[in-house]
């Protein structure tokens, strides 16, 4: 069943779609197993699989053709496009399924349905999110969020580690919205948002955001620290 005709997607997702984005075509199924390719990591080209090819085509019945772009973005496109061609990647099998508006560039969905995104090579391979459901869900909350008051701090770690931060004054995690490079805690009033925003130097450098409903701050305060 297509995203858009899910009943059962939750509150915040559906008010994404239903305020900013829109549904085009997809690509017929048919299409997909006639001219669905693949190469290996060296580039050769190789048979496709079966389990790839259905991997394909369940992307497209869920979520081809969705688009949603909040104002002032340039939105995040989802759908099969071009040659059809899955790659054998260090983390499996993977095709270009999303165009994420933010960064101006192809991401990736893998056999298992993790989310993945190189920018270009010699950058390093990264899994940013579990699902494509945990992205929209990313995604949802931040359209919930995105106007109200914030601050952001940047963050510097070592290669591959997860910053550390003091969880006693947080509001509760928000385990849907929450994945490998995205993690979210909410309760209503406040919210804070922890996102990976570079992995191609010498260390990784997080984005802290940190958000008050305007109800929340006083004489231009913001009840973070």
């Amino acid at each position: 069943m297509h995203i858009f005709d899910d009943p059962s997607v939750s509150p915040r997702v559906r008010n994404l779609l239903l305020t900013y984005g829109k549904r085009i075509t997809a690509i017929p199924t048919e299409q997909i197993k006639t001219l669905g390719c693949a190469v290996d990591q060296t580039g050769t080209p190789v048979p496709i699989p079966p389990s790839v090819v259905k991997a394909m085509v369940g992307f497209e019945e869920r979520y081809g053709g969705l688009f949603y772009g909040m104002p002032g973005e340039n939105g995040m496109n989802h759908g099969l496009e071009g040659e059809l061609k899955a790659r054998e990647t260090l983390y499996g099998w993977a095709f270009p399924a999303i165009i994420d508006g933010d960064w101006t560039w192809e991401v990736d969905v893998l056999e298992d349905g993790r989310v993945a995104m190189a920018l270009s090579p010699p950058i390093r391979y990264q899994i940013i999110n579990r699902s494509v459901e945990q992205r929209l869900e990313s995604h949802a909350l931040l359209a919930v969020a995105r106007s109200w008051p914030h601050r952001a701090f940047g963050m510097t770690v070592d290669t591959g580690e997860m910053p550390v931060i003091a969880s006693d004054e947080l509001p509760p995690v928000v385990p849907e919205a929450t994945g490998p490079a995205d993690l979210w805690w909410y309760d209503g009033e406040t919210a804070v948002h922890l996102q990976l925003n570079s992995w191609w130097g010498d260390h990784d450098i997080w984005m802290l955001r940190c958000f008050a409903k305007p109800s929340r701050t006083k004489k231009g305060r913001l009840p973070f620290g």
